[in-house]
């Protein structure tokens, strides 16, 4: 009997606590997210990895099947991504090469320790991919939930960016969450949670896992604060799909597929999904 390979699974713990230590010595503007984005996860207060690799993972296993091999992982939170992609390369016995890029140096060695870990062929890449020459070209490139932080009015000299960057027969993976008219009303009924409510159930879901803040809990919530804060505005960028698919076509790319993924984690104050949340999609685009 053949035996199946070991899935290989980040330990979520660790990641939180030496990427909260990376961010302090290695970001700027991005100290706050890096910090505290693997909690936030382990909290499940955002969506994220957790939320599409049911969807994602039969995406990427049909791409990396017709034997695209040379992947570049364009921006990335922490090593959750990569560790997806990982996943599916064990389970296909799929052999690839992973390049990451990040504009930011702390989840690039997050990324860097996770496949020192697990055996992996990884190469991180600090840079910004609107500035850097990249003379490699790739057989998949993946932006998972990236186009948020890039300004609408540079999202086309990305998109540009990654045409250039693909083999004969790539492609671009692109995930966005799509929030409805709906969803960006105030809406009475959904009582959804701000940042200070977020905040505060962050930290409720944290310590009853018995999991230590690295700071004090007064300055963790005004963390978490901040960054729920500014997530509105990036969540809300889209709101239809036709925006990106208008953004294809003006850099020579074309929609080879939309595929519903799951939806983001915005709980109302009772505790419980609101009805207005942001749903995920997977662009997966090749050259026109």
């Amino acid at each position: 009997m053949l035996k199946t390979p070991d899935i290989p699974r980040e330990n979520l713990l660790e990641l939180a606590r030496s990427q909260f230590q990376l961010a302090q010595q290695h970001c700027d503007e991005c100290c706050t997210y890096h910090a505290i984005w693997p909690y936030l996860r382990i909290a499940g207060a955002v969506g994220g990895v957790e939320a599409d690799e049911p969807f994602l993972q039969p995406i990427l296993e049909d791409l990396l099947q017709q034997g695209r091999t040379q992947i570049l992982l364009a921006g990335s939170a922490d090593s959750g991504v990569t560790a997806l992609v990982h996943r599916v390369c064990v389970k296909l016995k799929h052999p690839a090469r992973l390049t990451v890029l990040d504009r930011c140096m702390t989840p690039v060695m997050a990324c860097q320790t996770y496949a020192q870990i697990h055996g992996l062929d990884l190469y991180g890449l600090h840079a910004n991919l609107l500035s850097i020459d990249l003379s490699s070209k790739y057989d998949l490139i993946i932006g998972h939930s990236v186009l948020p932080f890039i300004p609408s009015d540079e999202r086309r000299t990305l998109l540009a960016a990654l045409a250039k960057k693909l083999n004969s027969n790539g492609r671009v993976l692109l995930t966005v969450r799509i929030s409805s008219s709906q969803s960006n009303a105030i809406n009475p009924h959904s009582q959804q949670r701000g940042p200070h409510e977020m905040a505060s159930f962050v930290i409720d879901q944290l310590t009853s896992q018995s999991i230590h803040l690295p700071v004090s809990s007064a300055s963790f919530h005004s963390l978490v604060h901040d960054y729920f804060q500014h997530r509105r505005h990036q969540v809300s960028q889209f709101t239809t799909q036709e925006t990106l698919a208008n953004d294809f076509d003006a850099v020579g790319l074309k929609v080879q597929a939309l595929i519903p993924l799951g939806y983001g984690n915005s709980y109302n104050v009772g505790g419980q999904f609101t009805d207005v949340r942001s749903k995920g999609w997977a662009y997966v685009v090749c050259p026109a």
